[in-house]
């Protein structure tokens, strides 16, 4: 139940942790009915997002996920609304965190730039990261916690193929 939050997190994190969390087959539910109760626009934005989730592979998905994840921060009830507020504001840390160390959001698509840029500078910007990250897995499992139970949507998009983790 950590999708969004391991995504983000990977954006986060840099250019090699994004692909890994890309290639779902999409084989996760589609009912966006807002079949637990939950608010149904809210429901149906989530069911869109979790389209842009699954189609997650590089750098320049970022403004994608950052925008939806603004849209459903404004929609989204009071039990998750301030772990989409962290996911938000960890993408404007990232940026200036990103800044500091001389690079931008589109670096992280290139290696010549990462490898260019200042080892102390990627030391420190790995550290400060590394922090922003932590935080945005427990509100990625939050909010996938209440997709499903809410809204009837895995945004995990997890299958029989996934490494189903045993711990929950």
């Amino acid at each position: 139940m950590r999708r969004i939050g391991t995504w983000a997190a990977a954006i986060v994190l840099g250019a090699g942790a994004l692909a890994a969390c890309g290639g779902d087959d999409g084989s996760g539910s589609d009912d966006a009915s807002g079949g637990g109760g939950g608010d149904s626009s809210y429901c149906d934005k989530l069911s869109g997002f979790r389209d842009t989730l699954q189609n997650t592979s590089d750098a320049s998905s970022f403004t994608k996920f950052k925008d939806a994840a603004e849209e459903l921060a404004d929609e989204a009830p009071d039990e998750v609304s301030g772990d989409w507020e962290k996911i938000q504001d960890a993408f404007g840390q990232l940026e200036d965190k990103l800044e500091e160390a001389g690079l931008s959001i589109e670096d992280l698509d290139d290696p010549t730039a990462l490898q260019s840029a200042d080892p102390e500078a990627m030391a420190t910007l790995q550290e400060e990261l590394t922090k922003i990250g932590e935080d945005l897995d427990g509100a990625g499992e939050k909010i996938s916690d209440h997709a499903e139970s809410e809204c009837d949507i895995d945004l995990d998009g997890s299958d029989d193929s996934a490494s189903p983790s045993p711990s929950s």
